[in-house]
């Protein structure tokens, strides 16, 4: 490489870092015509092009680098593309020629799962996973990743260790809570999956934000002429205790929520499953 090729390209990559992206892209362009040999250019355009969403564009600099020398970073680019255009079978196959090149990046093997995933290959993305959390036992994505994938085929044993273990080092990881409480209602601890709910929706900002919204309202708002909010609670209890009725556990949950106590709402929600008969 010339000292000319140098100071240009060091001159686009200035460009590039001071946000000027179509004055970089134009300095790269120049030197790719006038080195068209010249691998890194194209890698930087490419670069440049996906973060500035120009996918195609940002294929071919990919395609062309690839051609000029292959390496597994840049097999980790072209199936990043695909995976953003949605060809998931072509973004595995990049993907497996990056880990093939080096079986320690551990990005290409998470992706990869995530495009098993998303061809609900659900085989294959597991065994990626399992592959990532043999070499890194603590990588929140494939811990988070394998948990709902044992969640959503039913083995809500091993979801809930994964879980145990995702809460445990990180008990502010609320999407890991909340599948906690998912997999007890799934296998029927109704109890313990109301009160871990309870918990999150103290530390999830979106509960918070709505039991400080319900209960900044004044009570009187829910009074009409069927009486107050207090006096259909009480009723409510009373009827939905004699009928187990799912629709009158709802109606007492709603009003619950409306007079601010969130705590009561969900196990009034709760009990619509539990009071449930069983089938055989």
């Amino acid at each position: 490489m010339t000292d000319i090729i140098k100071q240009k390209f060091a001159k686009a990559i200035e460009f590039e870092k001071t946000g000027e992206y179509q004055t970089a892209l134009s300095l790269y362009a120049l030197i790719s015509k006038e080195n068209p040999d010249f691998r890194p250019v194209f890698l930087n355009m490419g670069s440049l092009y996906s973060r500035m969403g120009k996918i195609d564009d940002a294929m071919k600099c990919f395609r062309r680098a690839g051609e000029l020398g292959e390496d597994y970073l840049n097999w980790f680019n072209i199936g990043s593309i695909y995976y953003k255009k949605g060809n998931f079978k072509q973004a595995v196959i990049s993907f497996e020629r990056s880990r093939k090149l080096n079986k320690s990046f551990i990005l290409s093997a998470l992706v990869t799962g995530l495009a098993y995933s998303r061809l609900k290959n659900l085989k294959g993305a597991e065994t990626v996973f399992s592959e990532v959390l043999s070499i890194d036992p603590e990588n929140k994505v494939a811990l988070n990743a394998l948990s709902l994938l044992y969640y959503e085929s039913g083995r809500f044993d091993k979801s809930l260790k994964l879980c145990e273990k995702i809460t445990s080092s990180d008990k502010e990881n609320i999407n890991a809570v909340k599948l906690k409480s998912s997999i007890y209602y799934e296998i029927g601890e109704y109890d313990k999956s109301a009160e871990i709910l309870k918990k999150v929706k103290s530390n999830d900002k979106s509960c918070t934000t709505y039991d400080s919204f319900v209960k900044s309202l004044p009570v009187e708002i829910y009074t009409d002429r069927y009486g107050t909010i207090e006096k259909k609670i009480e009723r409510l209890t009373e009827k939905s205790t004699e009928t187990g009725n799912p629709e009158d556990y709802i109606s007492l949950s709603l009003c619950h929520l409306l007079n601010g106590n969130t705590d009561m709402a969900i196990d009034t929600l709760f009990m619509v499953k539990k009071n449930q008969p069983k089938s055989f």
